[in-house]
């Protein structure tokens, strides 16, 4: 039997002042990734680079620390050119940005 994955919640999602910019980054965050896997595919590094670093840090603002990370892994190994490592974090990124989404009320 399969596990089902566990949501992830911000770490601001009490904070009534980050509430719109948590739906908004959420909300968007599909398109995002998105981006970050058409990107990979037409192996264009420089986009990957930019996208993961807006990634990375809209992701800290709105209080999403693993998946800034996981963002940032991505950048590396665009800045790197490591095609291995992109994919293998981009599956990552992309396992979690769902989970992050089953979080939120207005994403789901």
């Amino acid at each position: 039997m399969t596990e089902r994955p566990r949501p992830i919640f911000s770490l601001r999602e009490d904070d009534v002042e980050f509430e719109d910019h948590i739906d908004h980054f959420v909300i968007h965050l599909g398109e995002a990734v998105d981006a970050l896997q058409d990107a990979e595919a037409a192996n264009d590094q420089d986009l990957l680079d930019d996208l993961s670093t807006s990634m990375a840090t809209e992701a800290a603002e709105a209080g999403y620390p693993d998946l800034d990370k996981l963002a940032r892994r991505v950048r590396r190994a665009a800045q790197q050119a490591d095609k291995l490592a992109i994919q293998q974090s981009l599956i990552e990124l992309t396992d979690l940005s769902r989970r992050v989404r089953l979080g939120h009320r207005g994403a789901a």
